[in-house]
């Protein structure tokens, strides 16, 4: 019920409200009993399939509420690993409010799950966050935003490496014994929480790093294009004068007078789509200038050759605005089919 109140209050960007509400859960006798039992869960299946020694579940229990231990380096983290989990109970609704629930779905089961199967022999991830530990620090406590002592909990814990020790036993040891590791990362892991909120900027960052990469791709290709369409027949030249003009039988250019006036732009349309889908990739604005003025010269000259300017009423203002409408929708829809067809 709290966490559910909390994913409202950060939905609706009332901090003042969810920290409170982080605070209640913090504190609540509940929360604490669920985190002791989630623990002790994961640590029974850690003894029960890892450990090759035989050790029983009093002993564990003796173990970690007996005071004389409570000194001990495994004892404190595991101690640490109980607090994980209560603040991960309060952070867990913030991050959901920031998705859809069904990307929320599939980042927290799906990419995860698969990052660690694929890097799991190595522990890529974990040797990559060792070396930027206090980089990644710095990034967290700059995009969460939390409550002052989940913050602080949270940054003394990364510094200390408190997240990443019983991560480190969980993973070698699993791997080790040859268990199928997607079934003991429970979703209630505060790490991978952690993680996955920086995931979704690295989302935005590799979008961002292939937009450039391809707008600067295609700008080359153009280019390229450009130069390459000088000296050959499918230039846009080419296209046009073949069609504005004819070869007499002297081989000896002609206006072509055959050309009905009132479906020219159309025509000319056509020759414009047939020059864009030829090797082209993306088409700038650059090009889309060049490829107008070229275009209205040629129109221009031709129509002084076969009309007098006061015949002109075709050209109205309503005819080109409807031919600048149809070239300018097709341009925009080939460019967004061709960049997603090359993200993809």
């Amino acid at each position: 019920m709290i966490q559910k109140q909390i994913y409202s209050a950060a939905k609706s960007y009332n901090l003042v409200y969810m920290y409170r509400l982080q605070e209640y859960l913090l504190n609540s006798n509940e929360a604490k009993i669920v985190s002791i039992k989630q623990v002790l869960k994961e640590t029974y299946k850690y003894y029960y399939n890892c450990k090759t020694e035989n050790y029983k579940k009093f002993v564990i229990f003796k173990f970690l509420f007996n005071i004389k231990f409570f000194k001990t380096e495994i004892d404190s983290i595991i101690v640490e690993q109980v607090k994980q989990h209560l603040v991960h109970l309060c952070i867990e609704p913030e991050c959901k409010s920031k998705f859809t629930k069904q990307l929320y779905k599939n980042l927290n089961a799906n990419k995860f799950n698969l990052f660690i199967k694929n890097n799991l022999d190595e522990l890529n991830f974990i040797q990559q966050y060792k070396r930027n530990k206090y980089l990644l620090t710095k990034i967290l406590a700059s995009k969460l935003r939390l409550h002052k002592y989940i913050l602080q909990s949270i940054k003394n814990w990364f510094y200390k490496n408190y997240l990443i020790n019983l991560h480190n036993i969980k993973l070698k040891k699993y791997t080790k014994a040859k268990i199928n590791i997607i079934n003991y990362f429970i979703s209630s892991n505060l790490l991978l929480l952690l993680f996955m909120i920086i995931a979704i900027d690295l989302k935005w960052y590799f979008f961002h790093v292939k937009h450039i990469k391809f707008v600067l791709n295609h700008i080359d290709l153009i280019q390229n294009d450009i130069l390459q369409n000088i000296n050959t027949n499918i230039s846009l030249i080419n296209l046009i004068k073949l069609f504005l003009y004819h070869k007499n039988n002297l081989n000896q250019w002609r206006v072509n007078t055959l050309i009905n006036k009132k479906n020219i732009f159309t025509k000319l349309n056509q020759v414009l789509q047939k020059y864009y889908n030829n090797k082209l990739q993306f088409i700038s604005i650059t090009l889309i200038k060049y490829n107008n003025n070229l275009l209205n010269r040629f129109i221009y000259y031709w129509l002084k050759k076969v009309y007098r300017v006061s015949r002109f009423y075709f050209l109205t203002y309503y005819n080109v605005k409807i031919n600048n409408y149809f070239i300018n929708k097709y341009i925009y829809n080939y460019n967004i089919d061709n960049y997603y067809i090359n993200l993809f």
